[in-house]
């Protein structure tokens, strides 16, 4: 067997051989495998010593250039229908596997010859009932949108798909190449598009429609730290009074106060406030999506993650703002009477009439108020952010914060907020300083 190793370039595992040719020539080709670093070393290394073990050693410089290309696809497809002779020269090696022949599967029932579009539609069919609702309108949004028209347009079969045909994909989408709209999708979006290409990938090896998960050969794009914007102490006053009395305040209130997310929100119960101990509990709520062209809204009695489901203090000024809500629910109801709409009397965030708020009202509307008003214009969940802020400012830990938010972890809140504590930094400033 030849000697090797296993090496890193520019972020990819490439597998190099060592070892003496017909003219008594010390070579070491290094061979590309495609494999990103992170989370593939025992892979890379599995790759490697089916290279050695199958690995013919050529006579020459030219002998050994006509074989790299065969040994690219030895490397992709793993060397599990090869039976090669050490002794056995290049050439009948082959013809003996002729690169198309290995890439046909034939297994009965095979997806193999569906366009790789067309497939992906079926892989999320059988696969919606283990996802939630919202989850699947964004992936049916992904694939139906971007990932099957760029596939089917150019007439690629599932059986036929390489690692290369993906990353062209996912160059084209960051580039601004895709299609006509020429649209630069984010880097992040394309790392939601990886996941489910790879997990239906990944199904239809287990099902012997493919040999090998191509998605795996592929370098994921870095994901990017979105960095949110924030209001200050004085900019949230400012923003207090521009939204009191109206239809969005509520949710203003409970954004910057508490850190809650849209869908907590809308979703908040009258049963979800326990005024006599002073308690409210995020139990509950309701999302708002497109689905195949139709605007849905879909309640839950669960949260986002089993942390999100938290109880909290009732803050005085929260409590008075929930009576009022409260009475003026009872009046209108009284007001309205038949007309009133009773299918939401459970909720606490409704109009007039008893119609539920919904999320995308909050969203659409409260950056015009804000651009309205001369205000800075920052994004609804960015409240979210301010929340946080704010109790960094104060010294509140970490993991204090993770609580009060909800994040299922406090490795989540360090990543998203630890560069905000300015505080901290200056203290460090100041205590280098001294030291210096």
């Amino acid at each position: 067997m030849v000697s090797g190793h296993v090496r890193e370039i520019k972020g990819q595992y490439h597998i190099v051989l060592s070892y003496t040719d017909g003219n008594g020539k010390r070579k070491s080709p290094s061979f590309a495998t495609n494999l990103p670093v992170k989370g593939n070393k025992k892979r890379a290394e599995k790759l490697l010593q089916l290279l050695q073990e199958n690995f013919v050693i050529p006579k020459d410089d030219e002998e050994l250039k006509s074989y790299k290309k065969f040994i690219k696809y030895q490397l992709k497809f793993g060397f599990e229908d090869t039976n090669i002779s050490r002794d056995e020269p290049i050439q009948s090696v082959e013809e003996k596997f002729p690169i198309p022949a290995r890439k046909k599967i034939k297994a009965k029932n095979s997806k193999a010859n569906m366009l790789f579009g067309d497939y992906m539609s079926y892989w999320l069919e059988s696969h919606k009932h283990n996802v939630s609702l919202s989850t699947y309108a964004s992936y049916e949004s992904q694939i139906s949108t971007r990932i099957k028209p760029y596939f089917n347009e150019h007439h690629i079969r599932l059986g036929d798909l390489t690692s290369e045909d993906i990353q062209e994909f996912y160059n084209r989408c960051m580039d601004g190449t895709l299609g006509h709209d020429i649209e630069i999708i984010s880097s992040n979006t394309v790392i939601h598009y990886h996941a489910n290409i790879r997990l239906a990938l990944e199904y239809a090896r287990k099902k012997r429609w493919v040999s090998v998960n191509e998605a795996d050969l592929v370098t994921r794009p870095k994901k990017k730290q979105y960095i949110g914007s924030f209001y200050n102490e004085d900019e949230l006053e400012k923003m207090f009074e521009i939204f009191k009395g109206t239809k969005l305040e509520f949710a203003v209130m409970m954004a910057a106060y508490y850190g809650l997310r849209r869908s907590e929100i809308v979703g908040l119960q009258w049963k979800n406030i326990d005024f006599e101990r002073k308690v409210i509990t995020i139990a509950h709520t309701v999302t708002e999506f497109t689905l195949k062209g139709k605007r849905v809204e879909s309640a839950n009695d669960k949260t986002k993650s089993k942390k999100s489901y938290r109880s909290l203090p009732l803050i005085p000024k929260m409590e008075q703002l929930l009576i009022k809500m409260q009475n003026e629910q009872n009046r209108n109801r009284k007001i309205c009477r038949g007309s009133y709409i009773s299918k939401y009397k459970a909720y606490i965030y409704v109009n007039e009439i008893g119609e539920r708020i919904r999320p995308n009202y909050i969203t659409t509307n409260f950056q015009s108020k804000l651009v309205k008003n001369g205000m800075r214009k920052i994004r609804f969940h960015d409240l979210r952010h301010s929340c946080a802020t704010l109790l960094l400012s104060q010294d509140v830990s970490l993991k204090d914060i993770q609580e009060w938010l909800g994040h299922e972890d406090v490795t989540t809140t360090e990543k998203i907020y630890a560069h905000y504590n300015y505080k901290k930094k200056e203290k460090t400033a100041g205590i280098i300083a001294e030291i210096l």
